[in-house]
Formats: C-alpha cells, structure tokens, sequence
C-alpha cells in the first residue's frame, strides 16, 4: 500500500510538472482585423502530400462569410488549401470543396472545433464541426498536395505567398492549430471534441502530429497578432489532473494486480520447480551411489584382470618351456629312432652270420653255466647281478627264433657283456 502511495504522488508531481511545462501551450493567437495581421512561413509539408488532418479550435469575432482563417499556397495554385471562419469555405486543391455553413452553425464569440480530413487513398475530403462530419467532397484520382508552399493563418493568398484582401481579415482567435500525417477517423475527431479545448489529446496522436501547436506559436508573426492566455484555468487544469490521476491510479492498480497474479504464479512455479529439482536432487544422489558401486567393481575388476593377466604371463612362459622341452624330447626321440634303426640293421647282418655257422655244441652244460663267467662266479650275489641277468634273458626275447650259433653267442658277448 505503501508503495502504491508513493507511485501516486510521483505520477500527481509528474502531471504538475507536465502542465507547467505545457503552460506556453495553452496560449491562443488573437488575430487583429486588417490586412497586415497575420502569420505567414514556409513548413515542410512533405508529411502530408498522401493525407493529413487539420485540426484547431475557432473563435470567429468578426461578421461576414469572408474573413480566412487558414491558408496555403503553392506556386501553381494559391487556393491549395483556402478555409474561412464559418465553414463555408473548405476549398482543396483549388477546385474541390464543400460549403458547410448552414451545418456548421458557427456563432460570433464561441469557441468551436474544427478538422478537415483527406487522403488520397480515398479521394475524400472530409470537413467536421464539434465533433459531427458537416460535409465531404471528392478530389481527383492520384492528387496530391503540394509542396514548398506558404502557410498564411489570418488571411486568403490570392497569389503565392501574399494578394491580401481586407474584407478577408480574419480577426478572430485560433487555438491548437495541429496537422496530423494522417487522415483521421470520425471517432478520433470526436475525441478531441469531446475531451475539451484544455485537454492534451492531441498528444496521443504525436507519432503522427508533424506540424504542432508549439511550433506555430513560434513562427514571425506580422502586425497586431498576439498571444492571449487561453481560460484553462488552474481549477481545470487541476481538475484534469484529478482526472488523469484517477487513471493513472487505475492503471497502477491493475498493473499490481497483474504483478500480484504474475507473482503468485511464479511463487506456484518455483515450488514446482523445487520439488522438480528435489527429484533430481534424489536421482542425483541414487546415480552417484550406483556410480560408486559401479566403480568399485570395476577396480576390484580391473585388479582381477591384473591378475589374470600375470598368470597368463606365467602360463605363456611355462607353455614356452613346455614347447622348448617338447622339442628337445622330439629331437631326443628321432635320435632313438635313428639309434634303433641302425641297431635293426646290425641286428639283421648278425642274424643273417648267425642263420650261416654250425652250431656250437656244449656236452652236460645249462643255462646255470653262467655263473660260471667272469661277472658272477667267485662274487657275492647281489641285486645288481640279478637285475643284469634279467635284462639279458629280457633281451632273449627278442630273438625268438633265431638259432643259437657261435656267432650269436659272441654277439651277446660283444653287445651286451
């Protein structure tokens, strides 16, 4: 609430403010009634050449249906745009106008409003009086206004920039004169009307408000033309204020209703938006814990691999020795086959000498007699002997079928002694 207060007493000091500033604004001209007073200057029309409204508030004073309050001429035609205080003359490029007099209904020493509306999209001229359209008229196809052209208020051209007529003296007072870019429409003219010659409407047009009352009142004036102050009181212009304060207050109102929705809405959002987050905090927190998990297996994983890796090291080596050794028997084993194949080769020689001699005869002698030989007889028996005999008679075994000759028995006493 505080704040609010202090919003409407920045928005009242800013009005105050305003229409101080505006003060100058709220002059009027007062135009004396012979031939030399008036305001004449060269305005950069190019704005309006497609379409423009002129707006003003009038004060006729003087009698008659001639006296000119605005006109402006171009070098071809001095009757470009030529406009008298009762509204029957609203002349436009030199040949189109409308003669509004009886509709008007001007009255000597009252203010009225007053606007003329054209575009050449439209082709129509449009004249108003308080607000109400008083006539229209049509002008040519592609016409437009033109331009480097004198603006005269208080008298008629009849030639370019001057050919002034006494009987056409304006002499009465004018009031925020403004030319707007732009033709306006029937509701905007009855706005103006409406809010009063002391309001500021005007300015809601300003985007479009090329030629300004403030600008006019600057321009050389000739003779007896002067500026009066115009009855807007302080009451009105304080009452306006009220009044603008009141929407100014509205408007703050709705503006912190709206910031009081938007905040309750983002306040709504941000719990949301917290919980939202606290999910995620939690999603968070159970990934992280899984992450660790995760990365534990993976180290007691990676160690593990270590692991086998150095067995498999230690295998890859053993399984080289075993290769190594595998090739020393192999080498060893075709040794042995070579040994023995020699061997099978003497062993068939020595059977083939031995199938060829006469046998060698013995009388009374055994297979005991062997203990009669030098390794065994006189000796102590032991194992050794045994195990030498053994494998002599085992080597028997291989020659079954051989015949026992002399050579044959000296072939066991040369090979195997």
């Amino acid at each position: 609430m505080r704040l609010q207060l202090i919003c409407v007493s920045y928005l009242m000091v800013l009005l105050v403010f305003e229409i101080a500033a505006d003060d100058e604004s709220y002059r009027a001209l007062k135009f004396g009634g012979t031939v030399g007073d008036y305001v004449r200057f060269k305005p950069d029309m190019q704005a309006f050449t497609d379409g423009f409204s002129i707006c003003s508030w009038i004060r006729k004073l003087r009698s008659g249906t001639g006296p000119h309050w605005f006109s402006y001429a171009s070098k071809i035609h001095d009757n470009e745009i030529s406009l008298t205080d009762d509204g029957g003359v609203n002349w436009l490029f030199q040949a189109d106008r409308v003669n509004a007099r009886s509709a008007a209904g001007v009255s000597i020493g009252e203010w009225y409003h007053f606007c003329l509306c054209w575009s050449v999209s439209s082709r129509a001229g449009v004249v108003y009086h308080n607000g109400r359209q008083t006539g229209s008229f049509s002008t040519p196809t592609g016409r437009r206004l033109a331009l480097n052209g004198y603006l005269v208020l208080g008298q008629e051209q009849d030639n370019y920039g001057g050919g002034f007529d006494s009987s056409q003296s304006f002499g009465g007072e004018l009031f925020k004169l403004n030319i707007f870019s732009k033709k306006l429409a029937g509701t905007e003219v009855s706005e103006m009307y409406s809010a009063g010659r002391c309001s500021d409407v005007e300015k809601e047009h300003d985007d479009t408000r090329q030629l300004k009352w403030e600008q006019i009142l600057l321009q050389p004036r000739t003779g007896n033309v002067r500026t009066v102050r115009e009855m807007c009181t302080v009451e009105r212009k304080l009452h306006l204020v009220e009044v603008r304060l009141a929407e100014k207050q509205k408007e703050l109102e709705s503006t912190q209703s709206d910031l009081l929705n938007k905040l309750n809405r983002t306040s709504i959002n941000l719990e949301k938006k917290s919980s939202e987050l606290d999910v995620v905090k939690s999603n968070l927190e159970a990934t992280t814990g899984q992450l660790t998990k995760m990365n534990t297996r993976l180290t007691e994983a990676e160690t593990q691999l270590n692991r086998t890796g150095t067995r498999l090291d230690q295998m890859e080596t053993q399984l080289n020795q075993t290769e190594r050794e595998l090739e020393e028997a192999g080498n060893r084993l075709n040794e042995t086959l070579t040994d023995l194949e020699l061997k099978e080769v003497e062993l068939q020689e020595i059977k083939a000498g031995i199938s060829g001699s006469d046998c060698f005869k013995v009388a009374n002698s055994s297979h005991w007699d062997v203990l009669y030989t030098a390794p065994f007889f006189d000796k102590v028996l032991t194992a050794e002997m045994l195990e030498i005999l053994n494998r002599s008679w085992e080597k028997l075994e291989y020659f079954k079928g051989i015949q026992v000759t002399e050579t044959f028995i000296d072939f066991f006493k040369t090979y195997f002694p």
